[in-house]
């Protein structure tokens, strides 16, 4: 999976890597710079999120263990699949 390389930063509705605009927050709603932090927050949730699942996610071990499958699906939708 490729994507803009992290830290992604927010200010006001623009999301940057490196000084680049990288997204943009639909400001049409409240909340237009709350919505630019989650945005900028994906590349460190994702990697925390995926560094939880190898470690102790593992579905042969806890297979309906609270969370885990919700966790791999969001982790397979980040990637695309």
């Amino acid at each position: 999976m490729a994507h803009t390389p992290g830290p992604w930063t927010a200010d006001g509705s623009n999301v940057y890597a490196d000084n680049v605009v990288v997204a943009e927050a639909n400001c049409a709603l409240d909340g237009c710079d709350d919505t630019a932090r989650l945005i900028a927050s994906a590349p460190d949730l994702l990697a925390a999120l995926r560094a939880l699942v190898e470690q102790y996610g593992d579905p042969k071990y806890m297979p309906d263990a609270p969370g885990w499958a919700e966790a791999r699906a969001a982790i397979a939708k980040a990637e695309g699949k």
